[in-house]
């Protein structure tokens, strides 16, 4: 079942802490900060010109999933989630923002449909996977 970002970020519909969120200090925050600034910025970039991104004939990033990857990073951000580890197109037209920390890795999937899904795995196991969907939670 389908549930909204922030729905997914404000544990309203799942409990954030039990995916291992780690705010950080205020020191880390300002640094967070200035990484999402620099995803955002990236994915801007990609927005202008997807077709730079194509290696190994992989179809580039639809301009609906980086699109939709730029509306979630506000959200993320918002709720104090330390910028990705890694920002990357996926083969089939969509992206990965990926989040390590010890032994537990999330990743959320941007289709190139835009649809979105939150996958958490803690010690190599998947402990969440979920549909996300960009609106408020009703």
């Amino acid at each position: 079942m389908p549930i909204t970002v922030a729905g997914i970020l404000a544990g309203t519909s799942f409990d954030t802490d039990a995916i291992g969120l780690d705010y950080g200090s205020p020191f880390e925050r300002t640094a967070f900060g200035d990484a999402w600034k620099k995803v955002d910025s990236d994915l801007a970039q990609w927005l202008k010109d997807p077709e730079a991104l194509v290696d190994f004939d992989a179809i580039p990033p639809t301009r609906k999933a980086i699109r939709t990857a730029r509306a979630i990073v506000p959200a993320l951000e918002s709720r104090k989630w330390p910028a990705p580890a890694i920002v990357v197109p996926d083969l089939n037209g969509g992206i990965s923002l990926e989040f390590h920390s010890g032994t537990l890795y999330k990743n959320v999937e941007i289709r190139a449909d835009g649809t979105s899904r939150l996958l958490v795995f803690r010690n190599g196991r998947l402990h969440a996977d979920r549909l996300l969907r960009l609106g408020k939670t009703q």
